[in-house]
């Protein structure tokens, strides 16, 4: 398991989201993406690497990847408190974004599985299913202490997978 950010390279871990088709955060062109991190140990990098851009991205990446859902629990077994809560929040918003955006996300991806509600009870939130999500992410952001503007912190990765996947469909790339 990843036990340090300082054992993990950015570039290397921006070029391994790259390549799981999280391709808008943009890196070192040359690095090579990690093939032996497991999903688990992948998105423990990416909460611990110090770069709000890619601890942000494990909302895409759940959302291309539904089968890396299964790996949060192992991921926040092996996070410290605050960042295990931080995770918790980060794949709740990816629940409730999900259903938010289900139509533009099955124009580019497909259907793809719901992702599993994990943590909306425990944390005391609205079920994903009411009102696609909207009024559970809302809920769980009014928590949060001012002055970021936390509906952007959420919505923003998600705007930008979509731009790019609109890029990627216009342009023919295929990216797995």
């Amino acid at each position: 398991m990843v036990d340090s950010a300082a054992m993990i390279d950015n570039d290397r871990l921006v070029a391994t989201l790259n390549e799981l088709g999280v391709c808008y955060i943009a890196g070192d062109s040359e690095a090579k993406p990690y093939s032996d991190l497991t999903p688990p140990q992948i998105i423990v990098a990416m909460m611990t690497c110090g770069a709000v851009r890619v601890e942000y991205a494990v909302i895409p990446l759940v959302i291309r990847r539904p089968e890396f859902a299964a790996a949060i629990p192992e991921a926040i077994s092996n996070l410290s408190l605050d960042l295990a809560e931080q995770l918790r929040r980060h794949y709740t918003a990816a629940v409730y974004l999900q259903r938010m955006y289900q139509p533009a996300l099955e124009l580019y991806l497909g259907r793809k599985p719901f992702l599993v509600d994990l943590f909306s009870a425990t944390m005391n939130l609205p079920s994903p299913d009411d009102y696609y999500g909207e009024i559970g992410l809302r809920e769980m952001i009014s928590r949060l202490p001012p002055p970021i503007n936390w509906w952007h912190s959420y919505l923003d990765p998600v705007w930008m997978f979509l731009s790019f996947l609109s890029l990627e469909r216009s342009y023919g790339w295929q990216i797995s």
